[in-house]
């Protein structure tokens, strides 16, 4: 996924930053950054995120609650958790898509289980 930092009037305010979601529900994610990025608390962000069984992106207003700096081997990562702005910059209607995607990423999980122990 992407993510962008917003300005205080709601507007893109930077490049697009690659991440990878380590977490996600239907109120927040937790994101893993590359970069050396680290953003304080209270920093608002627009996440790309999937939705629906098809996995369809939309962008959703969030704000950085933490970060915190991990290692994998060598490198570095950060770890942002983001919490979903609620209604009227998250609509229940995305929310309830975001939910779908879990959903569905959980029964492909189950079915594949299934499948390795038969």
């Amino acid at each position: 996924t992407t993510f962008r930092a917003l300005s205080e009037d709601g507007r893109l305010n930077s490049a697009p930053v690659a991440a990878r979601l380590v977490n996600l529900s239907g109120g927040g994610a937790l994101l893993s950054v590359a970069n050396p990025l680290p953003l304080p608390a209270g920093v608002e962000v627009s996440v790309r995120v999937p939705t629906g069984k098809e996995g369809d992106l939309i962008a959703i207003d969030a704000e950085v609650l933490d970060c915190h700096v991990a290692s994998q081997g060598r490198s570095r990562v950060y770890l942002f958790r983001v919490r979903f702005f609620g209604p009227p910059r998250l609509s229940p209607d995305d929310r309830e898509a975001v939910i779908a995607y879990i959903h569905e990423q959980q029964r492909m999980m189950l079915r594949t289980r299934k499948l390795l122990q038969t």
